[in-house]
Order: structure tokens, then sequence, then C-alpha cells
């Protein structure tokens, strides 16, 4: 399939998926069964991913951005009752910069993995991922920045909230091999646990091979910061609004990567819909 067009919708409807796009667009694709996908993009390209529906669905996806160009990416999960196992690979060349935000608010069991292979020099990599658990569901996120180039770039900036017997893992790798020199890989994994039935881990790895490169991380799992909510309830909310107001802002960095406004206005809705704001 070759994309020219503005404002594309596409819903995978086959198990083998081809996408080519080769100009300046805007591309919505929606996934509803399970597929095997290869998206190959070469232009700057606004590309909006939705998994949807109540059946299982097992999702291997491929995308390459080929030289010079810009993917800016907004994948969000509105799938309900179901289960979602996904294997994702997105494949960045020289001077390539992709930004992504990725939301994941679903009520479902998830196995998922993000691998972001820098393969050229001058790639670049933004991700902020913001991610809720809840009514006994378990999720489990892998996010790996893999550095198979010199002067590469990655940032990964992970937010969970885990409520209501919810369970939530997120793995988050930096790996920069031997001789890829100038590049630089930087992680912050932060998890709120709201209740004692609720179960959280925020693991950061570190794998570096190389001297001369820029590396950092960061993690951290904890409740609710009570000076926080004796603040908010000294300003007229009670207890359970002030706890789900901190929620709220706890995703706002997530949604300084959304540029498009009515999606940036649906995510908000959603997530004062989710955390009863």
């Amino acid at each position: 399939m070759k994309i020219q067009g503005l404002d594309n919708k596409i819903t995978i409807q086959e198990e083998n998926q081809i996408i080519h796009i080769d100009k300046d667009c805007s591309i919505h694709i929606e996934y509803a069964m399970d597929a095997t996908v290869c998206i190959e993009i070469s232009a700057n390209v606004e590309l909006v991913e939705t998994y949807v529906g109540t059946q299982n669905l097992t999702i291997q996806k491929t995308i390459t951005v080929n030289q010079n160009c810009v993917l800016k990416r907004f994948v969000s999960n509105e799938m309900n009752q179901a289960t979602l196992l996904l294997d994702e690979k997105v494949v960045c060349k020289r001077d390539s910069h992709v930004r992504c935000a990725y939301v994941d608010l679903a009520s479902i069991n998830e196995t998922v993995k993000y691998t972001y292979q820098l393969v050229e020099p001058n790639a670049q990599v933004e991700v902020r991922y913001a991610g809720m658990a809840h009514l006994e569901n378990k999720k489990a996120v892998d996010m790996t920045m893999h550095h198979l180039a010199p002067f590469t770039s990655a940032t990964m900036d992970n937010y969970g909230v885990v409520r209501e017997a919810g369970t939530l893992v997120i793995d988050g790798t930096g790996r920069i091999d031997r001789g890829m020199m100038q590049s630089s890989s930087h992680q912050v994994n932060k998890i709120l646990v709201f209740d004692k039935t609720s179960k959280a881990q925020a693991n950061p790895y570190l794998f570096i091979d190389e001297y001369d490169v820029k590396a950092s991380h960061g993690a951290s799992v904890g409740k609710i910061d009570e000076e926080h909510l004796y603040y908010l309830q000294s300003r007229g909310l009670n207890r359970y609004e002030a706890m789900h107001l901190v929620v709220y802002g706890y995703f706002i960095p997530v949604m300084e990567y959304i540029e498009n406004e009515s999606l940036k206005e649906e995510f908000s809705s959603s997530l004062m819909e989710k955390v009863g704001v």
C-alpha cells in the first residue's frame, strides 16, 4: 500500500500489511486484528496509531524511518476486555528524528515490547509513555533504545499509575555498542502506586560498551506524596479528589509530546474519565 494523500485512515484488515509513505502527510492506522505490519517512512509524517476492539490482539510491527525524515507519533490503546501482545521495532536511519507519545489507559492485560534501533549517525529518538494498570489487570512494558551507530541520541520518559489491584512492570533499557562514540542515552521511569492491593516495578538498565558517550537512568516507585495531598485538601478538595488531581498532573509531561490539539483534548478527556477528575 502506497500513501500519498493527506489525512488518510487505514484499518488493518490483512494478516500481512506493507505500507509505504513517501509524501508529507497525516496518517491514522487502526489495529483491530492479528497482523504483521511493516511501515516505511520516506517523508515528514504525523502518524496516529490506535489499538481497538474487544478481541485479543497479537501484533508484530516494524517501522523504518529513512534518512532526513521526521516522524511524529501518537499511539493509544483503546481496547476493552481483551489481551494485547505487541512486538514493535522502529529503525532510525541517518539524520532522522522520531518523537512519540504512547498512551495506554486501557483496562486489559498486555505484554508489549518497544525496540528503537538507531542504525545510522545523527538519528534522534524522543519517547514518552503514560500507562495505567487497574481493575486487576497486569501490564508488562519493555522499552529499549539500542545505539548501533555513533553520534546518535535517545531519551525515554516512562510514567505509570497502578490502582485497584493492578500490576505494572516497566523495563527501560539503554544499550550503546562498542565504537558508537558521541552517543547519548537517557531514561526516567516513574510509577505511582495508589493502594496496597497494587504492584509495580520500574527497572532501568544501561549496557554501555564505549567510553566516549553520555548515559543516565533513574527510577522511582512510590505512593502519592502526603504533603501534596495535604496542600490540595487545604484548598478545598477532599482526599479522593486530591489524589486524582495529582495523577492527572503526573501524566502532563506526556501531553507535551502531543502536538495535535484534537488528540491532546481527546487524551485529556480520557484521562479525566479514567482517574475520576
